[in-house]
C-alpha cells in the first residue's frame, strides 16, 4: 500500500478508489461550500442512499475508533511513528473488508492492546 508522505491521515483513510468513497468525498466537498447547490446536494444524498454510504462511513469511523486513530487524523503520514503508521495501514485495509488478507508480521510496532484488537477482529 502506497501512502504519500505529505498525505494527511484522514485523507489516507477516506481516500479510496471505490465508488462509495468517491461519493462520500463529493458530499463532503459540497457541504463545505459556503452556499451548497441544493440540486447537487439532493443528487449526492440520493446517491449515498443508493450505495448505503452511511454504512461505509460508519465502518470508517468505527475502525478509526477501534485503532485509536482519532488524534492522528490531521497529522501527515511522514510524521507518524512506526506503530502509528502500522495502525493507519491496518485501518485502511480493514475498512475495505477484503475477502482474502495476507499479513506479514502485522503485529510489529503494535502495542499489546492493538495486537489484541487485531486478533479479535480477525
Amino acid at each position: 500500500m502506497n501512502l504519500g508522505e505529505d498525505m494527511i491521515v484522514r485523507d489516507a483513510l477516506y481516500n479510496a478508489d471505490n465508488p462509495i468513497a468517491q461519493t462520500i468525498k463529493l458530499y463532503e466537498q459540497i457541504i463545505k461550500e459556503s452556499e451548497p447547490d441544493a440540486d447537487k446536494l439532493d443528487k449526492i444524498l440520493s446517491d449515498m442512499e443508493e450505495q448505503n454510504a452511511r454504512d461505509y462511513e460508519n465502518r470508517i469511523k468505527i475502525t478509526i475508533s477501534q485503532l485509536k486513530l482519532e488524534e492522528l487524523l490531521e497529522q501527515t503520514i511522514h510524521s507518524l511513528s512506526g506503530g502509528e503508521l502500522k495502525r493507519v495501514m491496518l485501518a485502511k485495509i480493514l475498512i475495505d473488508e477484503p475477502d482474502f488478507l495476507i499479513l506479514d508480521e502485522p503485529t510489529n510496532h503494535l502495542d499489546l492492546d492493538m495486537i489484541e484488537r487485531l486478533e479479535n477482529y480477525l
